[in-house]
């Protein structure tokens, strides 16, 4: 059930993105720079690929963190980003299995490996939060300024329920990952947080390269991505969260950018993000064939 309400939303979030399509498309045609536009979109292809492999370097440090301490970095990093496209396939899980399978043949335990992957949702899903509570009260939507005045109560709720999540992780993990010792395995969760907060800071690196100078501030623009992210993320049956971040970022960005750009600026975004994750996966495959070769 949660799959199919999931699906539909992302339905109604893709439709809604067309009817704002159809609807603008005009002022879009006639105030668009596209060579300008189509620059901006390789860089900021270039940007998000960076923090696609930041996210694969997370994934090694909970591989240590979780299942193995000697757990070797380019099979790790290798098994991450040949699994990058397949997040768009329907279902939102055949990148996890993806991951899964590679890792099993490096000999690391279901149990572990399900643990890390816990782990990482988590951990994502914490450092959007808190990121999301950057921005002035003043400077986000009218929408959202409610929701501003519960930030400080809401993040307690987080660092709480991260504590007990993990401490959860740890008891379910197998005695290899429960005997191993708490300093490296707390080096592991940091590591992967500062990757997980390097690559929100690239995604808005890429994202303000392809809007342009505008007159919002970093920590906003910081704010209102990793809403869109969130949202895309949490809603099951949206692959690679596609149709409801455009949304998010098309409601979020419309007051302050004009529907128009912002309508622009979301749909550029996904090119370059799917774009990123191919490219992400081909360095992947290009390393497993040089590894192979070895």
């Amino acid at each position: 059930m949660p799959r199919l309400l999931g699906s539909l939303l992302a339905l109604l979030c893709i439709g809604f993105v067309a009817w704002r399509l159809w609807q603008l498309a005009p002022v879009i045609f006639q105030q668009s720079n596209w060579p300008t536009l189509l620059a901006r979109m390789s860089l900021s292809t270039i940007v998000y690929s960076l923090g696609g492999m930041l996210l694969a370097v997370a994934w090694w440090q909970l591989l240590r963190a979780f299942a193995d301490p000697g757990a070797r970095f380019v099979p790790a990093v290798i098994g991450h980003m040949r699994a990058q496209l397949a997040k768009y396939l329907p279902g939102n899980v055949f990148h996890l299995a993806t991951r899964h399978v590679h890792a099993r043949r490096a000999g690391l335990e279901h149990i572990n490996l399900a643990s890390a992957a816990l782990a990482e949702s988590l951990l994502l899903v914490v450092v959007a939060v808190i990121l999301s509570q950057m921005a002035p009260s003043a400077q986000l939507p009218a929408s959202l300024q409610l929701l501003a005045a519960w930030r400080w109560p809401l993040l307690v709720c987080v660092a709480v329920g991260l504590i007990v999540g993990f401490r959860f992780l740890r008891a379910r993990s197998s005695p290899l990952s429960t005997t191993l010792s708490f300093r490296p395995w707390l080096l592991g969760l940091c590591a992967a947080v500062l990757c997980y907060l390097l690559f929100f800071v690239l995604t808005a690196i890429a994202f303000a390269n392809l809007i342009g100078p505008v007159d919002l501030a970093p920590a906003a623009l910081l704010s209102l991505l990793a809403i869109s992210w969130l949202g895309g993320f949490l809603v099951v049956g949206a692959p690679g969260g596609v149709g409801v971040r455009e949304a998010l970022l098309i409601a979020l960005l419309g007051p302050l950018l004009g529907d128009a750009q912002s309508l622009v600026a979301a749909l550029a975004f996904r090119v370059v993000t799917v774009l990123a994750d191919l490219a992400v996966f081909l360095v992947g495959m290009s390393l497993s064939r040089r590894s192979a070769g070895a």
